[in-house]
């Protein structure tokens, strides 16, 4: 198939050529520069992932996220009902109600913190092994 484009005649090959770097030039004057972000991977235990079932797809999601804020060298977790929420797309009751349902499977240990003002702030979560269950 043939297209007329600036008075010469073109193949369909070309035109979606010169159509992709027109776009190609026009997305990097647009776009400002990104910063580089390091995203680094968490690792779940596939006694988890292959039991997901007992816990519901709403805690695993909810441990998923659990997981990915925590230190790697205590195993501490401490994001927020609304970060985790927010990172779901759940509401925030329901993370509250999926956060009890893990620590009823002994996934994690929830230890209450609060502010100098003795205001509660985000939890503590402390991962447990499956294997320790």
């Amino acid at each position: 198939m043939e297209q007329r484009f600036g008075g010469e005649r073109l193949t369909f090959e070309e035109e979606a050529r010169l159509q992709q770097q027109e776009h190609s030039v026009r997305s990097s004057q647009e776009a400002p520069a990104r910063e580089q972000v390091d995203i680094f991977s968490t690792k779940l235990e596939n006694s988890v992932i292959a039991n997901m079932s007992e816990i519901g797809v709403y805690a695993f999601a909810i441990y998923s996220v659990i997981k990915m804020h925590a230190n790697q060298d205590t195993g501490d977790s401490s994001p927020s009902y609304t970060e985790i929420a927010r990172i779901t797309g759940m509401n925030r009751s329901t993370v509250i109600r999926g956060v009890k349902k893990l620590a009823e499977h002994n996934l994690l240990s929830p230890t209450r913190r609060h502010k100098e003002d003795g205001s509660q702030t985000s939890n503590v979560y402390n991962l447990r092994s499956p294997e320790s269950r």
